[in-house]
């Protein structure tokens, strides 16, 4: 049965990691995701920031699902193959909103990038990941 969900409503997002983080996904549709994370205290680091590992998983996360938007209602899988992320500024424990865009690609590996940012829209950190689309099971 096909997925006729309009982009703006929520998606599950399949992934017991990301849902253990409280991810959600704001937006998504072909070649475009929105995710949003209120991070906790158990994500920060010893200065009180959110911790470099927490930004990276968002931007991995957001890359990827930008490549994978449901197909005739089938969810679709990658692994990433590259990650490069910078880091811009620190975050603070408040929300983050995390934007992916697939930006080119084949049949089987795709290019995103993506950014993270705060509550106030001010830029956190970069990345751009290429992703391997696994063959549905």
């Amino acid at each position: 049965m096909p997925d006729n969900t309009p982009a703006s409503q929520p998606y599950a997002l399949e992934n017991p990691f990301l849902e253990s983080l409280n991810v959600t996904i704001v937006e998504w549709q072909p070649d475009l995701v929105r995710m949003s994370m209120m991070p906790q205290a158990a994500h920060v680091n010893n200065t009180g920031v959110v911790q470099g590992g927490i930004l990276a998983t968002l931007l991995d996360a957001a890359g990827g699902y930008a490549g994978l938007f449901p197909e005739n209602g089938v969810r679709r899988a990658a692994t990433t193959i590259s990650l490069n992320v910078n880091y811009v500024a620190s975050a603070q424990v408040e929300p983050l909103l995390v934007v992916g865009r697939r930006v080119g690609g084949g049949r089987r590996v795709f290019f995103s990038n993506a950014e993270v940012t705060d509550s106030q829209g001010r830029l956190i950190a970069t990345a751009q990941a290429a992703f391997r689309r696994k063959d549905p099971a």
